[in-house]
């Protein structure tokens, strides 16, 4: 899974930002857990190399683990990735925007860490229009007792 907005877990980079009541708004973490959204926003993170990045539409949820940037938001403002074995290059108007480092499973975007006050942020995709994505939202995770039942309702 991954994100359909960008979550962060500090305050130090909006630029500006409105508050959310708690309770309000959440997002859903692993294993169902929610965490409460206290603000949204224009985020600013700067990239190793100079350039900045603003995510609007940003999420402050202090309790998840890491932060997330959308892959799918990014593609949407015209960024275009190169995946190489142990990086991803972000590229925007064709020219080199910044750069991410492939640790384990995750892509992690390579950061001034003079700058910016978190420790990493990760690229996240998830097609929140796709086929898979819309049916799990119906059905959540389903054990194969409910498969038995759609099957002998004829789903």
């Amino acid at each position: 899974m991954g994100a359909t907005k960008h979550i962060v877990q500090d305050m130090a980079g909006f630029l500006e930002f409105h508050h959310y009541p708690i309770g309000s708004r959440t997002v859903v973490l692993g294993k169902d857990s929610e965490e409460d959204v206290l603000r949204v926003g224009i985020y600013q993170l700067k990239l190793r190399g100079g350039n900045k990045l603003l995510l609007h539409d940003t999420l402050y949820a202090p309790g998840v683990r890491c932060s997330l940037v959308s892959y799918i938001s990014l593609v949407r403002l015209g960024f275009t990735f190169g995946f190489r074995p142990d990086r991803l290059n972000l590229f925007y108007n064709g020219n080199l925007f910044g750069q991410a480092t492939l640790k384990g499973d995750f892509i992690v975007l390579n950061l001034d860490d003079n700058y910016n006050n978190i420790s990493s942020a990760y690229v996240s995709y998830f097609d929140s229009n796709s086929e898979s994505v819309k049916w799990h939202a119906r059905l959540g995770h389903v054990g194969q007792d409910r498969i038995n039942r759609l099957v002998q309702d004829g789903l």
